[in-house]
């Protein structure tokens, strides 16, 4: 699928929500012998400190539950074995330091801890920054590093939580970025994003949100989280709504790079979001209350194979 005009765009946006199963089965990673541990899907997530050690494993258990072969985790050391005994599936590096070694300076430090993690790029197919990671001052300095690191290989990365924080504080840390970087805010991170940037508050909501896409990098993407998901990209004027009831991987984009438009990074972007939405309400019909991040993760199988059941793949 070739996206080459501002009609076919619109047309594709409008098609999205009822076809968004159909244009992900074109990138979904086959099953067969031929196959090695690693070719369906390697990420990272950068995130994990003393006080949060469950956002990380959730986004990377996530990430697996989906079809991912290999999910790394790059944490604080505090925070690594507390991660390694959620499940021995993932890959846990505890390079992240709260403290400078002496004699160092916070620049000395980061840029040392970010070219450790910097070894493992070559590696990876997409990149997860922000949950769980803290505001640790050290640990945001070499998440900035690591940063530049990923996007200098034009790995796709998604930013979230303290990830969009540090986005806030170093607006330029994304600066002239033109490789895929999807932001995910909610309510509350996208006013403080839209501040950070000089976005107009008086304008309506697809107004900022496209204004902000524009503002973030040439590679942007936007998610602004909420009662609909609302998604803008910075090369696009559309503005795509998510109202499924209620994750896809980038990194499945990233092994179909050479056939993907910067318009169809869309697709998994809308499809995140569905997806999501799906395992929330059912995992909210089970448990009602009670419903706990796990539950969601547990539905992942469940709403993928009903979405995609081998038979169509």
């Amino acid at each position: 699928m070739q996206i080459a005009s501002v009609d076919q765009e619109q047309q594709f946006v409008k098609t999205l929500p009822s076809k968004w199963p159909q244009f992900v089965k074109e990138i979904i990673p086959s099953l067969d012998a031929e196959k090695h541990k690693g070719q369906c899907g390697r990420i990272a997530v950068v995130g994990g400190s003393f006080e949060y050690t469950g956002a990380p494993y959730f986004s990377a258990m996530s990430s697996l539950r989906a079809g991912v072969d290999m999910a790394h985790i790059f944490c604080e050391d505090s925070a690594a074995t507390a991660i390694k005994t959620y499940s021995p599936e993932l890959i846990v590096h505890p390079i992240l330091k709260a403290r400078c070694e002496p004699g160092q300076s916070i620049e000395e430090t980061s840029r040392h801890l970010a070219n450790q993690v910097a070894e493992w790029l070559s590696s990876l197919h997409s990149v997860v920054i922000g949950p769980g990671l803290g505001r640790n001052p050290l640990i945001l300095e070499t998440v900035a590093c690591i940063i530049e690191e990923v996007t200098k290989r034009q790995i796709p990365v998604v930013i979230d939580a303290d990830g969009l924080y540090l986005v806030s504080v170093k607006p330029h840390v994304l600066e002239n970025v033109a490789s895929t970087v999807v932001l995910t805010p909610n309510v509350v991170e996208f006013n403080r994003l839209t501040r950070a940037f000089g976005i107009d508050d008086t304008s309506n909501a697809e107004t900022r949100l496209r204004a902000l896409a524009k503002s973030v990098c040439p590679g942007a993407i936007i998610v602004q989280k909420g009662p609909k998901d609302l998604i803008a990209a910075a090369r696009s004027n559309m503005v795509v709504h998510c109202e499924e009831e209620g994750s896809f991987r980038s990194a499945w984009m990233h092994l179909n790079r050479n056939s993907t438009p910067s318009s169809e990074w869309f697709i998994p972007v809308y499809s995140a979001c569905a997806m999501t939405r799906r395992c929330s309400l059912q995992a909210f019909k089970r448990k009602q209350r009670s419903m706990l991040t796990t539950d969601i993760i547990e539905e992942i199988s469940k709403e993928f194979n009903t979405v995609f059941p081998l038979s169509s793949l």
